[in-house]
């Protein structure tokens, strides 16, 4: 897995640009990195790449949206789901357990006059917890930012990156991807039955429980349980809860059956290929 970090510039703009200028001139590259990022990973049937952020910074980025005010265009629906989707699989998810870290001084400290002070605020709490994290390899401090409006290093403080990139797709171009394996999450081997967690009914109906059960006796979930009931979703349906958890969605004839399964994935790329092996044992369950 290639690892790096990426300029918030990309991720949300202040008022000193604007949205036309977003479109014309940040918007296309980051666009076209994605779209590489996903051509290459379907060929390879694999996930190449984590950037190094927390999933409260692209929440905070959210507010921030560059297309926040103009919904109805084609550009606000790709770049919510550039946030919401394609960077929260793509993330490393070590760093959120660095984000929890609390009173830490701000050595290092980078500015960028074109993203909200609240972002660069919380970026470089994010680079100072990430300068004394164990997880960061030196090797893979690698910052991929844009010439000109990108963010810079404030005059006095300590380097941070080893590697500044303004190229975003000739940086992707000289990654080999073919030597990088993907990381089998563990399994376990235990009674299914012992894999119920929680309080569950008895009245759980039996077309429920013959689909809960071809889940428990997957080798990669360690635990399964009852949460609650909906009207609002009349459908089998499962999403990606976090980095080790699915929701599953099992209508009855009363209703919608919600569970949570617990999976052995230590990280958001095992728990989505963990997702895959569930949608072969489920394949009548549509993808939210």
């Amino acid at each position: 897995m290639v690892n790096c970090f990426i300029d918030p510039i990309f991720l949300a703009i202040s008022n000193n640009i604007t949205t036309k200028h977003y479109s014309d001139v940040i918007f296309p590259i980051i666009y076209e990195f994605c779209n590489r990022i996903e051509e290459i990973e379907n060929n390879l049937n694999k996930r190449i790449i984590d950037f190094n952020i927390t999933f409260d910074l692209i929440l905070l980025s959210i507010k921030c949206n560059p297309y926040r005010f103009r919904s109805s265009i084609s550009c606000s629906t790709w770049f919510k789901k550039f946030l919401l989707n394609f960077l929260k699989i793509h993330r490393n998810s070590n760093c959120d357990i660095i984000s929890n870290e609390k009173g830490i001084n701000l050595i290092i400290k980078f500015e960028n006059n074109n993203v909200p002070s609240l972002i660069i605020e919380n970026w470089n709490s994010f680079l100072n917890k990430c300068s004394n994290c164990s997880y960061t390899d030196e090797r893979n401090l690698e910052f991929l930012t844009l010439e000109g409006l990108g963010s810079k290093k404030v005059k006095g403080t300590p380097d941070f990156f080893n590697s500044y990139y303004t190229d975003l797709l000739n940086w992707l171009n000289n990654q080999d991807f073919t030597i990088i394996s993907p990381s089998n999450p563990p399994v376990v081997n235990i009674d299914p039955n012992l894999k119920k967690k929680g309080k569950w009914k008895h009245s759980t109906p039996k077309q429920v429980m013959n689909e809960i059960e071809k889940i428990l006796k997957c080798e990669y979930v360690s635990g399964v349980q009852q949460i609650s009931k909906t009207r609002k979703i009349n459908r089998d349906l499962m999403e990606l809860e976090n980095d080790n958890q699915i929701r599953l969605y099992i209508k009855d004839a009363y209703g919608t059956q919600i569970f949570i399964v617990t999976t052995t994935a230590r990280n958001i790329s095992e728990n989505q290929f963990i997702y895959e092996k569930i949608s072969e044992i489920l394949p009548n369950f549509e993808n939210k």
